[in-house]
């Protein structure tokens, strides 16, 4: 409830103007108290999803499908304010080393 007589409260931003970053964020979340507030945190989906497909790396074929969910993560990153990098490289690594060794065994059988 605001005093007789206070001024209307003041929009934080001009209507048109839009930080970097903040594309999606409402605006009254990041400036609602003195000083900024750093907007939250967002995990890039497919970079959690390529780091939980390499955890499945004992499937034939599952390190592989880590591997190229990590790059199109790592591709989409470059474009955005998500997090998730680490968890790409990840995927990218582990899929890629399960996928060899993978590939090694399947030669090693089929070897007579």
């Amino acid at each position: 409830m605001s005093a007789p007589g206070a001024a209307p409260p003041i929009r934080p931003v001009p209507e048109r103007i839009v930080f970097p970053g903040t594309e999606v964020l409402d605006p009254y979340e990041i400036f609602s108290a003195p000083g900024y507030q750093a907007p939250r945190q967002r995990l890039d989906p497919l970079a959690l999803a390529a780091l939980a497909t390499t955890l499945l790396c004992w499937i034939p074929g599952a390190g592989a499908l880590g591997a190229g969910l990590g790059l199109a993560a790592l591709r989409r990153l470059r474009s955005s304010y998500a997090t998730g990098t680490t968890q790409a490289w990840a995927g990218v690594v582990v899929g890629g080393v399960s996928t060899v060794a993978w590939i090694w065994v399947m030669l090693l059988i089929s070897l007579p």
